[in-house]
């Protein structure tokens, strides 16, 4: 697992300025109540900082608010309702966002949540 950030300030983030048309946002979950660790990958921190430089901890304290909010990015309808089953079950959750939310095709990163949601990871699909 990667280097371990406190992403409890998640909260606090209201947005950030994305080149890319807003996302439909849904009602605010507070999915990450429980987290207790929040990790990133080294392979995730590096092409976040190689694509985003400077703004690459924002973004990903945007995905992670994205993800607390329900907002579970790039998933499918089946998915999504797994993700709402899992929720209540406090089963595995998964969300994927593009690496660059300016190439919205290109590299996708993936933040799960695993059984219990006191641990959630930021990670490339092949960290997985």
């Amino acid at each position: 697992m990667g280097d371990v950030i406190d992403f409890n300030a998640h909260k606090n983030v209201s947005s950030i300025n994305i080149e890319q048309p807003v996302l439909q946002i849904t009602p605010f979950k507070n999915i990450l109540s429980d987290m207790k660790i929040g990790a990133v990958t080294p392979s995730a921190i590096d092409a976040l900082e190689s694509k985003h430089d400077k703004l690459a901890e924002a973004y990903v304290r945007h995905m992670f608010h994205s993800f607390d909010s329900g907002d579970f990015g790039k998933i499918c309808e089946e998915d999504l309702a797994n993700n709402e089953m899992s929720i209540k079950d406090k089963t595995m959750v998964m969300g994927v966002y593009p690496l660059d939310p300016r190439e919205p095709k290109g590299d996708d990163v993936w933040i799960i949540m695993d059984g219990g949601h006191e641990t959630v990871t930021l990670l490339l699909p092949e960290d997985y």
